[in-house]
């Protein structure tokens, strides 16, 4: 079984379709990855240490200051290039940011602590723009009917950690609700996971979408949701000051989805 592995910060991409006279071999699979990141501070019990009015500590982005890149979210992204006989990620989330949280010691008394992520993602620059649209999209120019036709793409991620003071959010899971699923294929029959979680431990890997034995999903194959339906869940007591940063992988193989 052949795999690639993508690394995200969570992103977006283009595709460009070589000349199928390229001898080079195809690529099968591969990896991508999105960037997890959280700041949490003290504060957060409103009734004893409100906001100053007009005070905003969150890194929400102005859509008049960081307008939407070329191409949109949902196009193909110059910078994953495919031949015609690949099967290979073309476009992935960059980042899930879910901003500056507060932190007190009634959150931290709670039983679970839910940050949601931004309405935003990153483009190639690495320039924030609002209204993030982030799409796993997956390539399948292999020919139909071959043994040519399984695929499917898995998920891991690391443990939240803050790089100076070492400590960690254990336990924390990202969770992507309202997925949905788009194919160029008119006989694709995608299979997508029923929940879309992602435990940040560094151990555990969960299948994220694919196609199961006996199908196909050709050209391709969108797994698309809003930014901002994005959650980091964890136990209230895992709550603690400092800047974590996870590190998503995607990996794509050539194996049927179960």
């Amino acid at each position: 079984m052949k795999k690639v592995t993508l690394l995200c910060v969570v992103a977006l991409g283009t595709i460009a379709l070589a000349s199928a006279s390229n001898v080079n071999a195809a690529q099968v699979g591969g990896s991508q990855t999105t960037d997890g990141i959280i700041k949490m501070k003290p504060g957060g019990d409103t009734d004893i240490l409100p906001k100053d009015p007009g005070k905003e500590d969150d890194t929400k982005i102005d859509p008049k200051d960081y307008p939407d890149p070329v191409p949109l979210p949902g196009d193909p992204d110059a910078n994953h290039v495919v031949k015609e006989g690949d099967l290979a990620f073309t476009k992935n989330p960059k980042v899930f940011n879910f901003g500056t949280q507060d932190v007190s010691a009634k959150i931290q008394a709670q039983k679970t602590y839910t940050a949601k992520a931004l309405n935003q993602d990153i483009d190639a620059a690495k320039t924030p723009f609002s209204g993030g649209i982030q799409t796993l999209q997956v390539y399948d120019g292999r020919p139909a009917g071959s043994n040519l036709d399984n695929w499917q793409v898995a998920v891991k991620a690391t443990t939240f950690t803050d790089a100076t003071s070492k400590k960690t959010l254990d336990g924390a899971t990202i969770h992507i609700k309202g997925a949905g699923t788009y194919t160029r294929d008119k006989a694709a029959d995608l299979t997508v996971a029923p929940n879309l979680d992602i435990v940040t431990d560094n151990i555990t890997t969960s299948t994220v979408f694919g196609v199961a034995q006996g199908k196909q999903a050709k050209e391709h194959s969108d797994l698309t949701w809003k930014a901002e339906d994005v959650e980091l869940e964890m136990a209230g007591s895992q709550a603690k000051v400092g800047t974590f940063e996870s590190v998503v992988t995607w990996t794509l193989t050539d194996a049927a989805y179960k």
